[in-house]
């Protein structure tokens, strides 16, 4: 049996674009989250990020994500596991939203908030799902090993 492809939709309207990261990391975590985003921008993407604007992107299984826009391609380097490979911003949004949430969900296991805990795994494995199709998921899943 097949299953569809997920799809990935951009969050256009502004309305829509406030409630994308409370939708996405929860109430609780939203705004620890965002900060996320940028540090670990900077941390897998520093030398190569040229823009502060990022798409949000909204999936068909239920997952989000967001991307730095930018046309070029990047270089993620994840010094702890060696990885260093070029990759679109895309694919590196993808990546560093999945830092994110398996770093926030850690720390809402940690504090014991289990509802936090169940929506921040969900989201990451709905990622995951998607980066699995992605056209560049060799990549991606090489760069969260």
């Amino acid at each position: 049996m097949k299953t569809e492809p997920i799809q990935a939709t951009i969050v256009e309207a502004e309305a829509e674009r406030l409630q994308f990261l409370p939708a996405m990391f929860g109430e609780k975590y939203f705004v620890r989250a965002q900060n996320l985003l940028f540090a670990y921008a900077v941390k897998l993407v520093e030398r190569d990020l040229k823009t502060g604007l990022w798409v949000y992107k909204r999936l068909s299984n239920g997952g989000a994500y967001a991307a730095p826009v930018q046309s070029e391609r990047v270089t993620v380097t994840v010094f702890e596991s060696q990885f260093e490979r070029e990759m679109s911003s895309d694919a590196a949004g993808i990546v560093i939203c999945m830092f994110v949430l398996g770093h926030l969900s850690a720390r809402a296991d940690a504090a014991g908030d289990d509802d936090g805990t169940e929506l921040l795994v969900t989201q990451y494995e709905r990622l995951r799902e998607y980066a699995r199709q992605h056209a560049e998921r060799e990549v991606i899943l090489a760069a969260i090993d």
